[in-house]
């Protein structure tokens, strides 16, 4: 099997299709994860005040999330430049950033964020960088922090190249279970959707909390 390649100019390409479609790609942009992680984080009472948008592209969901927790601090990261350009251009303020990097390197403090979404984004991650990215995830995640995720589920891991690029590989796996292998990475919340159309389609939401290493283990005395 073959890995694949860091997808900086598939970000571009993402960023591209979506002014070619749309022209305003906020206003188009597909509301129901958005929705649902606004949702998630009312029903646990969650007030995150510093947000990681992993795999931004243009920061729609940073755009959309921004509106309702007006109060909180947006970081947007992405490997592609001209989607980083385009989001800095678009949306950077005060209270939103952008910069171009990748998941595996995230460049910022321990313990930094208190919400990670990772929406769409690990199956893009070449697998020799895979457990690097959910290294440096729980590394900027706060303690009682949580990591919002969508992507698909299949029933066995799968893995097929892009349309756009055949260097570029997509990996479907049950995400959830390399953050439950670390006992402070605690599931929330699961949810299958579009499991209608099939295994190849079938996604997952969930919700992961890093909880305090206290909680995680339990001292032996002799």
């Amino acid at each position: 099997m073959k890995d694949s390649i860091l997808w900086d100019k598939e970000s571009d390409a993402y960023t591209h299709r979506a002014k070619d479609k749309f022209g305003d790609v906020y206003s188009h942009y597909d509301l129901f994860v958005v929705n649902k992680c606004i949702k998630l984080l009312n029903d646990f009472s969650l007030s995150p005040s510093t947000i990681l948008d992993l795999g931004c592209a243009y920061g729609g969901f940073t755009h959309h999330l921004s509106k309702v927790l007006t109060d909180a601090h947006f970081f947007g990261i992405d490997p592609g430049e001209e989607s980083i350009r385009f989001a800095r251009q678009h949306l950077e303020s005060k209270n939103i950033s952008f910069r171009q990097g990748y998941a595996h390197e995230i460049p910022v403090a321990d313990g930094k964020f208190d919400l990670i979404v990772l929406n769409m984004v690990l199956q893009w991650i070449p697998r020799n960088y895979l457990a690097r990215t959910i290294a440096e995830i729980d590394r900027v995640l706060s303690t009682d922090g949580v990591v919002f995720v969508q992507e698909f589920l299949p029933h066995i891991p799968k893995y097929s190249a892009s349309s756009h690029d055949d260097r570029i590989f997509i990996f479907k796996d049950d995400y959830k279970r390399f953050f439950m292998s670390f006992p402070w990475l605690k599931l929330m919340y699961k949810e299958n959707i579009d499991s209608a159309q099939g295994d190849d389609y079938q996604k997952e939401i969930f919700l992961i909390r890093k909880i305090n290493l206290d909680q995680a283990y339990t001292l032996k005395t002799w």
